[in-house]
């Protein structure tokens, strides 16, 4: 599992994970653009069912990135229900160009389910609400639905283009737009950066292991 579940409106609990799809050989599925695993996003919905007084799990429909987009799939899905719009989830999750950073400079990703991730939208990148998309490593980040109610995005932001998973800073959280599913580019707070005094450039402000 990646970050936290949530309970929908409808009641059921949505767990997302990433997964290891198989190829039509029935292995696992490795794209010859690919480096280390390539993965999959789903969610894991669990329903109350009365009778029995327990859960019953299924799986939804992988989201599926195509190697000529990350190299590594789509990996650490964060979700949150959209206010107003039941049955709506966003989904952001961490791509990559690692090993081929000529495929793109380094983004987010998301994809829409509008009845409670039956059916997902193709993958297409988490942008700002003025169109333009922002650098970001392949890094872990979160959807965050604050006690205001307004839904934030915790993650890193580069200003410049990024490489694999690096650079895993500045972090930074701003609000989503949740009639266009973008970031609020006028919202962006920045939570911590890299210190030249002391840090290396190693550091990591996000996936910390």
């Amino acid at each position: 599992s990646e970050s936290g579940f949530i309970q929908m409106s409808n009641g059921d609990i949505a767990l997302p994970v990433s997964l290891w799809p198989n190829g039509s050989d029935g292995n696992v599925f490795q794209p010859s653009l690919a480096v280390t695993s390539f993965s999959d996003a789903a969610l894991l919905i669990g329903h109350w069912n009365v009778s029995h007084n327990d859960l019953s799990w299924s799986l939804s429909p992988q989201v599926h990135l195509d190697e000529s987009q990350s190299t590594r799939g789509v990996i650490e899905p964060s979700i949150q229900e959209i206010k107003g719009q039941p049955g709506t989830i966003l989904m952001v999750m961490r791509g990559s160009n690692e090993s081929n950073p000529s495929i793109n400079p380094g983004f987010k990703w998301k994809s829409i389910s509008r009845d409670y991730g039956r059916t997902w939208s193709s993958v297409s990148r988490f942008c700002y609400t003025d169109g333009t998309c922002f650098f970001s490593p392949s890094s872990m980040s979160g959807l965050v639905r604050a006690p205001n109610g307004i839904l934030y995005w915790i993650g890193n932001i580069s200003g410049t283009a990024t490489n694999g998973n690096d650079p895993r800073y500045p972090l930074y959280i701003g609000e989503i737009d949740e009639t266009t599913f973008a970031l609020k580019r006028e919202t962006l707070v920045l939570i911590d950066d890299k210190n030249p005094s002391y840090d290396s450039v190693d550091v990591q402000l996000s996936n910390l292991n």
